[in-house]
């Protein structure tokens, strides 16, 4: 009886860890989306005006504490992000990304919240949920090097920059 009792234990903390991983959460109708808070001490407009400039977004609508735009379709370059090609899944190697992103500001602090995720290769657009979610639940595909990849690459895009000092005094 204790034996039953621990793997039921031990299944429902691994499905409850798959819910939510490098960032990447999937909701209750099996749609994925990534969510991240990062800290900064600039204005709310510093903030979009940096994160704007540094990417291609297109569509941006501000209202009170929030903005939301067009992430326009970007390779993302695995091996700047320190994977080699051949040990990531062809879709996270060769295909492009875009999704809708919504940032929220509070004194201090950003989140970033990116939904609606597709994939497109000259083949033709996925969304990621194709890849990354079965039974509306997180693949172990996708929980393991992918979501660790997307994480990276969604937070360079979005977290704030730190280049190093200048040191020509």
């Amino acid at each position: 009886m204790k034996r039953l009792f621990l793997c039921a234990a031990l299944v429902i903390a691994s499905l409850n860890l798959s819910a939510q991983v490098n960032n990447f959460k999937v909701t209750e109708n099996g749609k994925i989306y990534w969510q991240k808070v990062f800290e900064d001490s600039r204005s709310a407009e510093s903030v979009l005006t940096s994160i704007m400039a540094a990417g291609s977004f297109s569509g941006l609508l501000e209202s009170e504490g929030q903005a939301s735009f067009h992430i326009d379709q970007r390779p993302v370059d695995v091996v700047a992000l320190g994977y080699k090609r051949m040990m990531v899944p062809i879709y996270t190697a060769t295909y492009d990304f875009s999704g809708q992103a919504t940032l929220q500001f509070q004194e201090g602090r950003y989140r970033v919240t990116v939904q609606d995720i597709i994939l497109s290769n000259p083949e033709g657009t996925q969304p990621i949920e194709t890849w990354a979610v079965s039974r509306g639940m997180m693949t172990r595909g996708f929980a393991a090097t992918p979501s660790e990849l997307y994480d990276k690459f969604l937070s360079g895009l979005f977290g704030p920059s730190t280049s190093p000092l200048d040191e020509d005094w």
